[in-house]
């Protein structure tokens, strides 16, 4: 890959920016190496990072009622009695994934649990929830 067509260089970065690869594709260069590709294929459209995938993590050890963040996407729970999660209408397609570790099952906000019932406890393990913009849902 050469220059990008727009860039963001900055005195000698002239391999940094976006460019069109193909008819609807847009492409996303860094250091001349495209990070991330985005194609739309019959109505759908796909996502392709080069590269590892990271999001935000937090080990959450307050005690007492804890609050699942906006920027939230893991967070290990050692020390808490409840939890207390964000409306799932403002949150469509938002996922978390919570890891409770305090020894025993602990409060949480209403969720559909993986056989469609509604559950208010966070078991031990790993549980990942998506909201389905009306309810979060158990998806693991």
């Amino acid at each position: 890959m050469n220059s990008p067509a727009y860039s963001f260089s900055t005195g000698t970065d002239s391999d940094t920016g976006m460019f069109r690869p193909a008819a609807d594709e847009i492409g996303l260069s860094v250091g001349g190496i495209e990070a991330l590709h985005i194609e739309e294929d019959t109505g759908l459209t796909n996502v392709t990072v080069t590269g590892a995938f990271s999001t935000n993590i937090r080990r959450e050890n307050a005690g007492g009622a804890i609050t699942i963040a906006d920027d939230d996407h893991t967070v290990i729970i050692i020390s808490a009695t409840s939890v207390n999660l964000p409306a799932p209408t403002a949150n469509t397609g938002k996922v978390y994934i919570l890891k409770n570790i305090t020894g025993g099952p602990i409060g949480i906000d209403s969720f559909t649990n993986d056989i469609g019932n509604p559950s208010v406890s966070l078991n031990e393990g790993v549980t990942q929830l998506q909201s389905d913009g009306t309810d979060w849902q158990k998806i693991n």
